[in-house]
Parts: C-alpha cells; structure tokens; sequence
C-alpha cells in the first residue's frame, strides 16, 4: 500500500518483453513489500507515483539494437548477440545466496554467480549500450574519414572514391568495430576483475529509512582497476552489497550509522535515476523528487579500447 503523500500517481503500465528486461523481477521482488513495488517516474520533469508488479520491464530503454540504420547489419547483430550472451539464466539463484548466506559462506560457485549478475548488470546498463552504440558508429565513420583523406592525397588513381575503398581495404572499419565490440563486451575480465574484489554485504536494518533502487542502481565511481575502486548495489530495503579493492572503505561502511549509510547510497542512487526510483512505498517521495537524475551518468567502462581503434584505423590509413 502506498503511502499517502500528496504524489501524483497513475495507473500501473503493463510488464514488458522479458527478453529486454534489464533489472531481472528477482533483484526488484524485495522492493514490492505488499505485491508491487513503489514507483517513483519522472515524467517531463514531474515526478508521479505509481505500483508497478516486479516483473514489469518497460521502465528499461530498449537494449536491441538490430533496427539501427547508423550500423551494419553485421554489427548490430554482434551487438545483440554479445547483450544477449550477457543475460543470467537464473538471476534468483545468483542473488539467494547473497541475500542469505554469511559472506563467510559465499564459495567459489556463489562469487562466480554473482560477479556474472554485476557483468551483466554493468554491460547491460542503458548508458554503456548507448556508449557502445556510439563508439561503433565513430569507429565507421573515422575508418570512411580516413580512407577519403587518403583518397584525396593521391586522387590521380583510381579515377573514382568506390573504386579505391574496393582497393584498400573497405572491411577495415567494420573490422576495427568488431574487434573493439570483443573487447569492451569482455564479460570473462570484469568478472575476474570483480572477483578478486573484498565483498561484503551490509545490513542496515536498524536505520531511518530504507534503501531505494533505481533504473540506475549499480554506485561505480572509479574505475574498477583503481585501488579505491567500490562497487556498491541495493540488494533488497534493508541490506547493501559493497565490492571494494580496499578493505578499509568495507569497514568503515560496516561501523558506520546506518542511516547514514542509507542517506548515501540513497543519495547515490536516486541523483543517477533517469526514469524511475523503486521504494517499498513513497515515504521518501520529497528527496526522491529533490534530487531525482540531478547527477550527469558517468560512463561504466573505459574509453581507452576506443582510442586504441581509432588511432589503429589512422594508422592503417596512412600506410
């Protein structure tokens, strides 16, 4: 039952494709403490409330890409192929043991679950899909860039553009975009990466408020290479997951007030919202709508891998 808080609300939309689901309905099931979670949508900059069942998927952004013109077919198939490659086939058996074992307790299989749940968490994000997107796209464009200002250096022979891109070689571009897909999409790496990270899971049953989750709720402020690097992730109202390569940030949480905790990750978490928040009700409505997407999304992955194919295709051209 939601909370009456003076909100806005509507009628609950109906669940999506589970195929484009994001956020699987077994990380949101903890939040729908009555049978439905609390929702809490920005829409043209209003925010509403609304009960959504946790199986509903069209908060999410579409994450096929298979209609985009600006790639080829080819491309956009890898892409959809590796997104899909990146899916959990059973994201409540990963989550189980994280939720109710002690850490103490999380063997080799257990952390070898989870880190694939966080992959596929990561990868799978809105922003780094649209980042992927378009690194694809300025990979081509620089390929066909680079082999006009070529072209225009030595325009004598062949006599037209088509006819020296058959001569050169007109797959290097696409070429380039493909092995750079390989290695951004690399879900082996960050897992082993997110693996040899100390994990934690935090219990903050005795504060204020209770978490929040969002359509954005994974906190990776660094890159996960940096010796501060944290990953930290809502698990359910009441208990936090924290992945970190310094175990003293780990304590620190541990020792620290709850609501604190909470007021933080809370913060976190509803400052990278683009489209909704999840609460077991709308007590929290007014922080939620104060600071709801107020912070600009930070990329999830690296930019070097781009630069490195775009610097490889320059090169290439000037042979």
């Amino acid at each position: 039952m939601l909370q009456d808080s003076g909100a806005q609300s509507i009628e609950a939309p109906a669940a999506a494709d589970a195929a484009a689901r994001y956020l699987p309905s077994a990380y949101l099931a903890p939040w729908a403490m009555h049978g439905a979670l609390c929702a809490m949508r920005k829409v043209e900059g209003e925010v509403i409330v609304e009960a959504m069942p946790p199986d509903a998927a069209d908060f999410a952004p579409q994450i096929q890409v298979h209609e985009d013109d600006d790639l080829s077919p080819e491309l956009a198939q890898q892409l959809d192929r590796q997104l899909a490659a990146l899916l959990i086939a059973e994201p409540a058996a990963a989550l189980q043991p994280i939720i109710e074992q002690r850490a103490a307790d999380w063997d080799g299989g257990c952390r070898e679950s989870w880190a694939r749940f966080l992959v596929s968490l990561i990868l799978r994000h809105p922003s780094v899909v649209a980042q992927v997107r378009n690194a694809l796209r300025d990979i081509l464009k620089t390929g066909t860039r680079e082999l006009q200002r070529r072209y225009a250096a030595k325009r004598s022979d062949p006599r037209t553009f088509a006819e020296y891109v058959t001569r050169a070689n007109p797959q290097a571009p696409n070429l380039s975009a493909s092995q750079y897909l390989q290695k951004i999409m690399d879900g082996d790496t960050i897992a082993a990466t997110i693996g040899k990270m100390q994990w934690a899971r935090i219990t903050v049953s005795n504060a204020r408020f209770t978490l929040l989750t969002s359509d954005q709720p994974l906190d990776i402020p660094l890159s996960l290479a940096d010796k501060n690097a944290y990953i930290a992730l809502p698990l359910r109202p009441a208990a936090l997951f924290v992945a970190s390569n310094n175990q003293g940030l780990i304590e620190t949480l541990t020792r620290h007030d709850p609501s604190k905790v909470v007021r933080m990750m809370n913060l976190a978490t509803v400052t990278r919202a683009r489209d909704y928040v999840f609460g077991v009700d709308d007590s929290q409505f007014a922080f939620v709508k104060h600071h709801f997407g107020t912070t600009p999304v930070m990329p999830l992955i690296s930019d070097r891998p781009l630069q490195e194919a775009l610097a490889t295709l320059k090169r290439q051209a000037a042979r």
